[in-house]
Parts: structure tokens; sequence; C-alpha cells
């Protein structure tokens, strides 16, 4: 009887409570997975983003003019849309009720962001729309002296100072690339780290960082004040100690990186939230990662944000950050490849590769050995514009991109003439690339020549 008694029990009670349970977890894998394919697809959009985005600005002579770029910026967009609508298989009405899960894109480039959100329009609907390009800027103070600085991923800033009001005050602004260890800037050539650097370009990039970097330092930070925070983290000693080159362990990086994180954080938290409190979903800026913020430091990248997706018994927030490895807009070691005289330069390599050999080695902008479309008397065709083919041991080896720092690296590093060689060859390519590159700031310097090296003279004659 007494297992009867059970068995009803087991029967009313038990059973039900296993079957809801059952349906409760099958209910939360199905959730669960569709998160994941969720995840997915938006990682997929965002890398077709990434895509449109480089092929657009590198066809493009003036993607570097800010109504040219945001062109390009809403072209990519559009592939976003497009991209994620077809993963997630909707169309029409149900494309416009996705985007609203959308609260932004961003785009973060050279000098500054874009962010992609939804914007209120007169009828009370939303449009998502590219808003203002926000620079990475900082401003100082100290006293009525005001110092604002536009910096770059790079050690390219644009500087605006003001030395005070009233009777002797004075204003400047200038842009350009900061170099601490440039030797004898102004011989008919130059040197950098004890190099020879003979290249027309490369030696006009290093007499103007020097001459730019001089007049920031002497100029305008002891003139701003010595004392003052701005000096000791922005100063650029000509030891190296505060080099303001990418991924260097230096106060001007931490102070760049400092600035860039907050501006983005503090910008995207207020088009997330205003687009949030209209509509009634709570979006909030997700925490990016340390490798997420390395990615953003080191190279233009598009960040995707899908949040407040009813999926199951939760709610679907997630980002995705895609780096562009192919733009015309940044320059990197990873954009550098070299050729050697030892096989007639038919061969391109990463600088730190052991196969890369001869008596003179040549650097190499990457697009040069990317087929173009070309037009020869009305008729398209399609052409390397070098035809080098890829050294098969150092081109899936991104640890060979970098100059080695030991003989652990390299086989070669203990050739004390095969190492200066190869380090000529680099800092007169990186130098040679980055003087070509246009940038929006430029213009601050085209009023008076585009040397900035005798501009900054004049300025000390004048005075």
């Amino acid at each position: 009887m007494r297992l009867q008694n059970l068995l009803v029990i087991f029967v009313i009670i038990a059973l039900p409570v296993i079957i809801v349970l059952s349906i409760f977890i099958n209910y939360q894998i199905d959730t669960a997975r569709l998160k994941s394919s969720y995840s997915s697809k938006l990682i997929d959009a965002t890398y077709d983003t990434v895509a449109a985005f480089q092929l657009n600005t590198n066809n493009n002579t003036y993607s570097s003019v800010t109504d040219s770029l945001m062109e390009d910026i809403e072209a990519s967009s559009n592939i976003f849309i497009k991209s994620l609508a077809s993963n997630l298989g909707v169309a029409g009405a149900s494309e416009s009720q996705m985007m609203s899960y959308i609260p932004a894109l961003l785009y973060t480039l050279y000098d500054g962001y874009y962010i992609y959100t939804p914007v209120k329009q007169a009828n009370g609907t939303f449009v998502h729309d590219i808003k203002p390009y926000v620079y990475y800027t900082r401003t100082y103070t100290n006293g009525a002296k005001t110092l604002t600085i536009n910096f770059s991923l790079d050690n390219y800033i644009a500087v605006y100072y003001k030395s005070g009001n009233g009777v002797g005050s004075w204003y400047e602004s200038r842009a350009g690339y900061l170099e601490s260890e440039t030797d004898n800037p102004r011989a008919d050539g130059t040197s950098y780290k004890g190099c020879t650097i003979t290249d027309p370009d490369a030696i006009n990039y290093y007499k103007e960082a020097y001459a730019f970097t001089e007049w920031f330092n002497d100029t305008v930070l002891r003139d701003f004040g010595t004392t003052t925070d701005a000096y000791s983290n922005l100063y650029i000693d000509k030891e190296g100690k505060n080099s303001p080159l990418q991924g260097a362990s230096s106060s001007f990086n931490d102070e760049k990186m400092d600035v860039i994180e907050k501006s983005i954080n503090s910008n995207l938290f207020q088009a997330m939230n205003n687009y949030g409190k209209d509509i009634g979903i709570d979006f909030n800026v997700p925490m990016l990662t340390g490798k997420d913020w390395d990615k953003i430091f080191s190279n233009i990248c598009i960040i995707s944000f899908m949040q407040g997706v009813p999926v199951g018994t939760s709610i679907f927030n997630d980002y995705a950050i895609i780096t562009s490895t192919d733009n015309s807009m940044y320059v990197d070691e990873n954009t550098l490849y070299f050729t050697g005289s030892e096989d007639n330069h038919q061969i391109y390599h990463r600088i730190g590769c052991s196969e890369l050999k001869g008596e003179t080695i040549t650097g190499h902008n990457k697009s040069e050995f990317k087929i173009k479309q070309l037009e020869e008397n009305g008729e398209i065709k399609y052409k390397y514009p070098n035809t080098a083919s890829a050294c098969y041991y150092c081109m899936v080896r991104a640890s060979s991109a970098s100059l080695p720092t030991s003989q652990e690296e390299a086989s070669w590093y203990s050739n004390s003439s095969e190492r200066r060689k190869r380090e000529t060859a680099y800092y007169t390519a990186l130098a040679k690339e980055k003087y070509k590159l246009v940038k929006i700031s430029d213009y601050i310097n085209v009023n008076e020549g585009n040397n900035i090296e005798q501009n900054i003279a004049n300025d000390k004659l004048v005075k």
C-alpha cells in the first residue's frame, strides 16, 4: 500500500516537475544556440562592413577628405544592414525592426571616430545616420594658457596653442610627427637610430619630424609650463625614454590611450543611452576587453553593437569588433613588405624573415602586390603593380613582421651589418609611407606650405 502511495505521489508531484524542468532546460539550450547564432551573424555582417569600407577607401583618391570619407562610411554601413538582414533572413519592414536593435556602429579611424546611430526625426521616427567626426582630443589649461592636442593612432598629432590673453599673447597651430631619436636632421641626408637614410621622402619625414618635435617641446610645452601634467606626460626626450612611437611603453602613449578610451566611452554612452530612453530599451555600452582596446589602439576598427533582442527566456546583448588589415588611411609594420637583391627582387618578405637576402633590401607598401583594375585604351584590365611572389616562409607567420630584438628571434641577428641593413630598410620604408599619407588635419599646415621644417624656421625668425 505504501508503494502505491509513493507511486501516486511521484505521478502527481515529481513527474510534472521533471517534465517542466526538462522543457525548461531544452528551452535554455535553444536560447543559448540562438544567441550563439546571432553572435556569429553579427560578426559576419561586421566582416562584410570592414571589407566594403576597405574596398571603398582604397579605391577613393579623396578618402581623406571628410565629405568623401562619410560617403564611404555610409556605403559600408548599408552593407552592414543588408548583410545582417540577409544572415537573419529578414527583409522589408522586418529589416527596419531589426535595425531598432542596432544602437550604434563605431568606426575608429586614424585620428578620430564616427558613430553611426539612430537619430530622431521631426515626426518622432528614428533614422540611422552618421554623427559628426570626433577627434581623439584633450585640452589642457594652465591659467590663461590653453593647449589642445588631437592625437592619432601613431606618432602624428595636431597642436593648437594659445599662450594667454592680452598684450604679448600669441596663438599657433601645427600638425606633424613626433620623433625622439633622429640624428643630423639638417645634413644633406639624415640618420635615424644610427641608420643612414637616403630616400628623399624618408629624409623629409625625419627632418620635418625633428623640427616639429623641437617646436612642440621648446616652443609650446616649455611656454605652457614645465611643472604641468602636460609637460611631464608629453615632453619627448631625445633618448627615447618617452617615445611617441606606437606600441612603446611611455607616458605619452599612456596619455594618448587614456584620451581615446574616455572619448569613445563617453560619446558612445551618450548616443546609445539617448536612443534607448526614447524607445524604452536599456542600451548600455559593454565593457570592452583589454584585447579589444589593443585592437582599437593599433589599427582602424569597426565595432557593431546589437542589444535588446528578445531571445527565449533572456535578452541578447553583444558586440563584434573587426580590425581593418588593408586600408590606405594608416601605416604600420604589417603594411610593409620587403624585397632583396639576391633573388632579383622577385619574392617579397616580412622584414624579420630569414629568407630575405641580398646586398640591398627595398621596402614596399603591401598594396603594390595586390591586383589593380586599370583602364588602357578604353579596356578594363587587371594587373599587379609589382609582380613579385609572396615568400612561403614568412607570409603566414606574423612574428616575422617586426624587427627582431634578440638572437632568439632571428638567426641573422648577431650579424651587425645584416641587422643594420634591415633596420635601414625598415625605417626608410616606414618613414616614406607615413610621409605620403594625406590626413584630415593636414589643412593646418597648408596655408603656409607643406614644409613644416621651413614653417617653424620662419616662425623663429619672426619672433
